[in-house]
């Protein structure tokens, strides 16, 4: 038995005493720190500072997305629906082959859009959902995957405004960020002026102008007046990002860092990206005021 003991033990080392590795009771090296383990190494940036900003100025040229757009173009092709709709705003549609309407539009999937004034004319609700393809008489696919809701509320000198975004939305036949396609997870909250003034901050990710943007609280109106707060995201090939933040100068100026590293100073410029909410808003809700019996 003590043949056998013996032949299970751990070897002896054959480090010479001198380098020998001092070790406790549970044989584990009792120099050592244990820091945990390791990620993978952080490729380098591939973007200086100003490069980041110029790559986000680009980016929100591409627009915030806003329901009207959405909105707008589904209804306008649902208005072509005879045949294979009930009514210009809800359809389901569960056959793979579709539906093909005199119109020459095709209809497959299923979802809808339910909306409008309620009945004492102080709310405005709107809410696109769907898993669908509309094909235009065109050829041209209308292509949506998640759900747009929306609220305005009017008062006295302007309107509040919000909006969830969820899913993936295209149709290249619009002008708008709705023609180059988005996916996105974000929200909206706006005070939007008769004025012009605009009060707005936006949270969450789209895809606009062919990059990844994330905003993180982007704000105007807010503690900086008509300057932006807040941050905005841009995400590298990588996988990494770029966190391009606002500085308390209140100009459009701050800080890019990269991997928690600062790689400097860039400037972007949301106004009219920002703007345009605000814009859009405005025209959806002129086009459709409250309708009164």
């Amino acid at each position: 038995m003590l043949l056998v003991l013996a032949a299970c033990a751990a070897p002896v080392s054959d480090l010479p005493a001198a380098q020998d590795t001092a070790r406790g009771d549970t044989g584990a090296d009792d120099t050592a720190t244990d820091t945990g383990p390791t990620g993978p190494d952080v490729p380098p940036p591939a973007l200086t500072a100003s490069e980041v900003g110029a790559a986000l100025d680009v980016a929100l040229a591409g627009e915030i997305p806003t329901f009207p757009e959405a909105i707008g173009a589904f209804s306008a092709l649902m208005a072509l629906g005879v045949g294979c709709t009930p009514d210009d705003r809800f359809f389901k549609i569960l056959d793979p082959e579709g539906c093909l309407a005199p119109s020459g539009v095709t209809y497959s999937g299923a979802g809808g859009a339910v909306g409008g004034w309620d009945d004492a004319g102080e709310v405005y609700t709107y809410e696109l959902r769907g898993d669908l393809v509309i094909i235009d008489a065109a050829g041209v696919p209308y292509e949506m995957g998640g759900d747009i809701d929306t609220v305005v509320t009017p008062y006295v000198g302007g309107l509040a405004f919000s909006q969830q975004f969820l899913g993936t939305f295209r149709y290249p036949a619009a002008p708008t960020w709705l023609g180059r396609g988005t996916s996105g997870s974000a929200w909206i909250e706006a005070d939007i002026g008769d004025d012009g003034a605009l009060v707005a901050q936006v949270d969450g990710g789209y895809d606009l102008g062919g990059a990844s943007v994330y905003f993180d609280a982007l704000t105007v109106g807010g503690a900086c007046g008509s300057a932006p707060t807040g941050a905005i995201r841009l995400r590298d090939m990588s996988g990494y990002w770029y966190v391009f933040t606002y500085g308390p100068e209140c100009d459009t100026c701050g800080d890019v860092a990269y991997a928690g590293d600062s790689l400097g100073a860039a400037c972007v410029d949301p106004t009219a990206a920002m703007a345009g909410i605000g814009e859009a808003v405005r025209t959806w809700m002129s086009d459709h005021p409250v309708v009164t019996e």
